[in-house]
């Protein structure tokens, strides 16, 4: 009964008093189920996330070893910093104008390399964000003008 009007569950196999009776539930009831450490019983795996901002990594081991997964997100997050998830921000506030300046998708993609490959990052590693918004507000101003908009 504790499944009723669940969408999905997780479930630690130690913590259930009959496991086989739970995972028949959620069978019948169609509820979506994770075992913890049983992927067999999976309905879905949950990966570890790392989280800056916009920006979202999921890692899994499909359920081999969580704590890999874990682990890896820790090293991750270490090595990453959280420039990135200011690095979106920043591209964040422009994205409104850059798809109103370019229509072409081929030249949306180039621009936003152009603002990936961009100093930006280092500058925001070197905790100079105002400098890389500037950096990418030049690369904005530096697109040429769309034909017939006076240009």
């Amino acid at each position: 009964g504790d499944l009723n009007g669940a969408f999905a569950a997780m479930v630690c196999p130690g913590e259930v008093h009959d496991l086989p009776q739970l995972v028949r539930e959620a069978r019948d009831r169609r509820v979506l189920l994770n075992v913890v450490d049983d992927p067999a019983r999976c309905d879905f795996i949950a990966p570890a996330v790392l989280r800056e901002g916009d920006l979202s990594i999921a890692i899994s081991t499909n359920g081999v070893s969580p704590a890999l997964a874990v682990r890896l997100r820790e090293e991750l997050r270490a090595c990453l910093g959280n420039v990135h998830g200011r690095l979106l921000a920043l591209i964040g506030e422009l994205r409104p104008f850059i798809k109103t300046m370019v229509d072409d998708f081929d030249a949306r993609r180039c621009l936003a390399y152009r603002m990936i490959d961009s100093d930006a990052l280092m500058l925001l590693r070197q905790g100079r964000e105002e400098d890389a918004r500037t950096v990418l507000q030049d690369i904005l101003g530096s697109l040429p003008e769309e034909p017939g908009d006076g240009g």
